[in-house]
């Protein structure tokens, strides 16, 4: 049986890409992933992280990485369709290895309402999809590919950093982010495309607000 999870990384961040990863394993090297220590990326260290990525593509069958970048972001959080952005994303990694049972982690409560999403753009009912909240803490194949998310987009992150700066995290929760993206705020529009607009941390800060709340 042939087993694929999927994860993402960058979602919430108002600075950079969202990164989707897909890990197929077997029943067997799904045991494998658990001695190798692999468990959420954001309970490791970024050295582990990087460390444990050679290892997860040695016991995978095959592993699978899509960008989605800031102007794809925007135009469907204009529609409020980040969800389904997700979820268009996780079929084309699915529609990459097809496998027969895929385990992700949804966002939204319980992850009902994702997994119904999956199904339809899916069209495949031959694939089991198991749509979790924490699924990177219940299963080590969803862990996996937290990892390899993780690690491709602190790649993408530090790219962006040595060409514009240090902005930290890029999450509105770094008080270096907020900073940086004010100054963008304050300076001559256009944003730069590496920005997401539609996030209301710049949309407060475009309308001149010195308090900010990120939804």
């Amino acid at each position: 049986m042939k087993i694929l999870g999927i994860d993402e990384a960058g979602r919430g961040c108002v600075i950079g890409p969202m990164v989707l990863a897909a890990v197929m394993v077997t029943q067997k090297s799904w045991d494998k992933l658990l001695k190798c220590g692999v468990k959420d990326s954001k309970k490791l260290t970024q050295k582990k992280r990087e460390a444990l990525v050679d290892e997860i593509k040695d016991i995978a069958l095959g592993t699978e990485i899509i960008v989605v970048p800031p102007p794809k972001i925007d135009e469907y959080c204009l529609k409020k369709r980040l969800n389904v952005l997700e979820a268009e994303v996780a079929v084309e990694l699915i529609k990459r290895r097809y496998p027969d049972v895929v385990y992700i982690d949804a966002p939204g409560r319980g992850g009902h309402k994702f997994k119904e999403q999956l199904e339809k753009l899916l069209n495949e009912r031959q694939i089991c999809i198991v749509a979790e909240n924490h699924a990177d803490d219940n299963y080590p194949v969803v862990a996996a590919a937290s990892i390899l998310a993780k690690v491709k987009r602190d790649d993408e992150i530090e790219k962006l950093r040595k060409k514009f700066g240090d902005f930290g995290s890029g999450y509105p929760s770094d008080a270096k982010t907020q900073k940086f993206i004010q100054k963008l705020c304050q300076s001559k529009p256009p944003l730069p495309d590496y920005i997401r607009h539609s996030w209301s941390t710049v949309k407060r800060k475009l309308a001149g607000e010195q308090d900010e709340l990120f939804t």
